[in-house]
């Protein structure tokens, strides 16, 4: 898998624990963060962070990814 820039954005989401402070930190828009998230959920076919109203956290898969 050479996605760097998608794995980097996801490490951000994690760390950060929303989409909107990872935006900030890697200094891109929003959507930005939400197509590199997408983009490796649909590489591995299946998600890595569980979404909710308070922020994101990492699935097992996403725990296995990040490590």
């Amino acid at each position: 898998m050479e996605k760097w820039t998608e794995l980097r954005t996801a490490y951000q989401v994690a760390k950060q624990g929303t989409v909107s402070a990872a935006a900030r930190t890697l200094g891109v828009h929003r959507a930005t963060v939400n197509r590199h998230i997408d983009a490796l959920e649909n590489e591995l076919g299946a998600p890595i962070f569980i979404r909710s109203p308070k922020g994101y956290a990492l699935t097992e898969l996403g725990e296995e990814l990040l490590k």
